[in-house]
């Protein structure tokens, strides 16, 4: 999809990187080269400003925790970073504590040009960040409310991730389970039949073997909702496949069973957020049966303090 290999490595650097193991298991040096390719793709436009600031805003603080370790060598290249990001302006918050908490152990270690040049770099962010923030406050450079979200081009995972079971809601074919209860609080169940939560999203240039399979997913899709009803608060959801013979080459795979779910919860008082996703699946071949399940969950929510003037 990104008709580049190397260009789709370092965007999905952070993942990879927790797959292996993080910092210690890959090499300090070789996470500060996967970042600094993402400067060096910038400059030749195979990568834009926001990927880049994303890669940024994910490494360096995978780095700051392990400076206490680092070679000098290989912390030559981490203050090349942070110079790098002072250079471009990234206002990144976590980056910020982070360079504040790499300095303070460099100091620590004796390393104090290492240290005084993470300073120097601090204080270009920090004249940066007074000098968009005061352009924000005299009207120059404004941004409608659109743009200035995406500039971040910084989305949490928890919004990204919890959300890929998205689905239209459409009239009809909803009917009352029953109630139940979960994590201690009465809800109601309803079952949701679909008829075009494939189908409607389907493309025009669609074959007709598409939109078939398209309609068969619609014909045997099951969603079940647990909702407050105090609170008209969707706190659990699942979607089940009940059938796959309407699918093709069941002679080579063939699908047994597919559900999806998503649990909601309420870390902060009057704020839901998502508490865990799952997905599993059980697909049968000629050398024998396979169940595959992906989980993610979220815990540790913080309530940050923002300030905001309107004018």
């Amino acid at each position: 999809m990104w008709r580049d290999d190397l260009a789709a490595i370092v965007v999905a650097t952070e993942r990879i990187l927790d797959d292996l193991g993080g910092v210690d298991a890959v090499g300090f040096g070789t996470v500060t080269d996967r970042a600094r390719d993402a400067f060096t793709m910038l400059e030749s436009e195979r990568l834009d400003h926001d990927e880049v600031a994303a890669v940024v805003a994910a490494l360096i603080p995978e780095l700051a925790d392990v400076v206490t370790t680092a070679e000098p060598e290989e912390l030559d290249a981490f203050v090349e970073l942070a110079e790098l990001v002072a250079r471009l302006e990234m206002s990144l918050p976590d980056v910020d504590a982070a360079l504040a908490e790499a300095t303070g152990v460099m100091t620590g270690r004796g390393l104090t040009d290492h240290a005084e040049a993470l300073g120097e770099a601090r204080q270009a962010l920090s004249v940066a960040r007074e000098s968009a923030r005061a352009s924000g406050e005299s009207g120059e450079d404004s941004l409608d409310d659109d743009a200035s979200v995406s500039t971040t081009g910084l989305q949490p995972r928890f919004v990204s991730e919890s959300y890929f079971l998205d689905f239209p809601f459409e009239p009809g074919n909803y009917y009352f389970a029953g109630r139940d209860l979960l994590s201690g609080r009465e809800v109601v169940k309803i079952e949701y039949y679909p008829e075009q939560l494939f189908s409607e999203n389907s493309q025009a240039s669609a074959s007709q073997r598409d939109e078939d399979i398209d309609a068969g997913f619609d014909k045997t899709s099951l969603v079940t909702l647990w909702i407050d009803p105090e609170q008209f608060q969707i706190v659990k959801f699942t979607f089940d496949n009940v059938g796959f013979e309407f699918l093709p080459l069941r002679w080579l795979v063939r699908l047994d069973d597919l559900q999806a779910s998503m649990v909601m919860s309420q870390p902060i008082d009057g704020v839901w957020l998502p508490e865990s996703i799952e997905l599993t699946g059980q697909l049968t071949m000629a050398n024998g049966s396979y169940t595959v399940r992906y989980a993610r969950v979220f815990s540790q929510y913080r309530q940050a303090d923002v300030r905001a003037t309107i004018r």
